[in-house]
């Protein structure tokens, strides 16, 4: 880690590769410098300098900044930097593992990705990996495992008691619940199922609905790790990938019954639609039923 510095309110000079502003304070914007280095600069947050190979990254801490929100992008837009770049097949998701092979769950921020994954792992899944799923390329991916923690938002945080004196818990730099679990041993499962959760306050019992390869495909490149992108080559290999994750895995869209609380069969309900075996036992027998008395 480099020295705290006072990084300018701008854009780092050089080609920009990605630029994403969300406000006037809360943006990024990644840049090739000319040496070959990489720098992705966010505001007020931390540059992380990335080596011309792609191989080793230094960050520099904006001095007076939101400095507990840089572990959150170390995590999470770094590596997916890195692994476009290096034109690596990612997607936007949590993922589990289920009797021999994985289910990702894919959305943008705030679409339930990490409160599903957590469902799934209070009914017997395992979890491969929160926010950021690396597959290898070409048909019928497989999955690498990546991060252990599943980071909760406040509205769903009670979920974290479920695993009390199992699972650690601790607070992110994003205001969310980051629960630590043990992780499946398995590098390189099979990537079984996506699914791409509506989450639905309203609904009774979930609606599953399988997407033709073409609208599975458009699915999964509507919801990218990182916004923004300008470099062309880079864009045009993760269309390739989804392509290919979209002709040979099937994609389902979701309708979910939200909460708290959640339906205690949701998950054996889902698993029935694709026609997949679920989850073999509960983790908690008490979790789903505890989750269904729950007050809203």
């Amino acid at each position: 880690m480099g020295d705290d510095v006072e990084l300018p309110d701008a854009a780092p000079p050089g080609e920009l590769i990605a630029e994403y502003r969300l406000t006037e304070h809360e943006w990024y914007a990644f840049v090739r410098s000319e040496d070959g280095s990489f720098i992705l600069r966010f505001a007020r947050v931390c540059d992380f300098v990335v080596s011309p190979d792609l191989a080793q990254a230094e960050v520099r801490l904006d001095r007076g900044g939101r400095n507990a929100l840089m572990p959150v992008f170390a995590a999470g837009a770094l590596p997916s930097f890195v692994l476009v770049m290096s034109f690596q097949p990612l997607l936007h998701a949590s993922a589990v593992n289920v009797g021999d092979g994985v289910v990702a769950f894919v959305g943008r921020s705030g679409m339930g990705k990490s409160t599903m994954a957590t469902l799934w792992c209070a009914s017997g899944a395992i979890l491969v990996t929160d926010d950021v799923l690396r597959l290898t390329p070409g048909a019928s991916p497989r999955c690498y495992l990546g991060p252990r923690q599943l980071r909760l938002r406040p509205a769903v945080r009670e979920l974290a008691d479920w695993f009390d004196g199992e699972a650690g818990s601790s607070q992110t730099g994003d205001g969310r619940t980051a629960v630590e679990f043990t992780q499946s041993a398995t590098e390189l499962a099979p990537l079984e199922a996506v699914v791409v959760p509506l989450p639905d306050r309203t609904a009774d019992k979930p609606v599953v609905t399988r997407l033709a390869p073409l609208q599975a495909c458009t699915a999964l490149l509507s919801y990218p790790r990182l916004l923004g992108w300008r470099e062309a080559r880079a864009q045009a290999a993760q269309f390739r990938f989804m392509a290919d994750v979209a002709a040979s895995v099937p994609v389902y869209q979701v309708r979910v019954p939200w909460g708290p609380p959640f339906p205690p069969d949701l998950v054996g309900e889902v698993h029935g639609a694709f026609g997949l075996p679920a989850p073999r036992r509960a983790r908690h027998d008490h979790a789903m039923s505890a989750g269904a008395n729950a007050v809203p």
